[in-house]
């Protein structure tokens, strides 16, 4: 009769709480990675075990387990035509949220610059879907309808002088006005080859009336003056001199076939990038100081993210591209 091998005395010693989640986090990890004992995790549910029993072979699967790393899950990449970095994200996240809060403008544009902001206008809307509602009238007219609370966001003005005044006056949101064009002067003649690019006709004074704007109604009266003066002509053709008081009198000299030349500015006679029509001299800006149109946010439009954006297009240099299509410089 063989000797028997002596049995191991039973640790009674219940494991401890440390070693069974330990124990029992490996077998849930490992289950679906490692066939061979996956019938081992069903079987293991009832009571903890115990450090010690004889089970040598269930326990050494599950001491081995403790040894084995888990794989490093693999990170799935998108092709290269999937992927989108995250600043175009950001921005197509914006132009969605801009499209979805597209709101309404009213403009007061003075009416020497209609058709220039009328185009600027319509790509503004198509890019931003932002409605914006033009009211054209003399810059002055505007000035006084804003002053008595007209309900206008923005104030697309045809000089520099009133927008300062309406900021001053606290119809206008500080800080918001700047230039967004600049006038340039002209001396025109309906007759074609009359007025030659030097501007030798005025020295030559054989001209019988030389029309110019009232320097005191019209922000390029003054500028007219300017250029007599510095040319050393103010004398000499003052008994010549026109004025006009309005925009409707420089729209009749402008008509008037029978006229002889005056001053008016490249944007009443350009268009498309050229002179629609008589025969005209640029006058060097040097000759005259500058001509500022200003822009600037309304009160009512304070808290209108539509007309801020509008302002802020103005400044743009799509929208200097236009202005220069239509006789004005920024």
């Amino acid at each position: 009769m063989g000797v028997l091998a002596k049995r191991r005395p039973r640790d009674d010693r219940p494991a401890s709480p440390a070693f069974n989640s330990m124990l029992q986090h490996s077998i849930r990890l490992s289950t679906a990675n490692n066939p061979c004992i996956s019938g081992f995790s069903s079987a293991w549910r009832g009571p903890a075990p115990r450090a010690g029993w004889a089970r040598p072979r269930e326990y050494d699967q599950i001491t081995r387990l403790f040894d084995r790393k888990r794989a490093a899950p693999q990170r799935q990449r998108l092709p290269m035509n999937a992927r989108i970095s995250l600043p175009v994200a950001l921005l197509l996240a914006c132009m969605t949220v801009a499209t979805a809060r597209a709101g309404q403008v009213q403009v007061a544009v003075a009416t020497d610059v209609a058709a220039p902001i009328r185009a600027i206008a319509e790509d503004f809307q198509r890019k931003t879907g932002n409605v914006v509602v033009l009211s054209t009238a003399p810059t002055s007219q505007l000035y006084a309808q804003i002053s008595r609370g007209a309900s206008y966001d923005v104030f697309v003005a045809g000089n520099d002088v009133l927008p300062a005044r309406l900021e001053a006056t606290h119809k206008a949101v500080p800080g918001t006005r700047y230039t967004y064009a600049m006038r340039v002067l002209a001396l025109w003649s309906p007759r074609e080859g009359y007025v030659d690019p030097q501007g030798e006709v005025l020295k030559d004074n054989q001209f019988k009336r030389l029309s110019v704007a009232s320097p005191d109604l019209l922000p390029y009266g003054r500028p007219a003056m300017q250029v007599l003066d510095r040319l050393g002509l103010s004398g000499s053709v003052s008994d010549k001199l026109v004025e006009r008081h309005n925009t409707m009198d420089t729209r009749r000299f402008l008509a008037d076939a029978n006229s002889d030349l005056g001053f008016v500015t490249l944007s009443h006679i350009y268009k498309d990038s050229r002179i629609q029509r008589g025969s005209a001299w640029i006058v060097p800006t040097t000759l005259y100081d500058p001509i500022r149109q200003d822009a600037v946010l309304l009160e009512n439009g304070k808290e209108n993210l539509a007309a801020r954006s509008f302002l802020f297009y103005l400044k743009g240099p799509k929208v200097g591209q236009i202005m220069r299509s239509y006789g004005f410089h920024r």
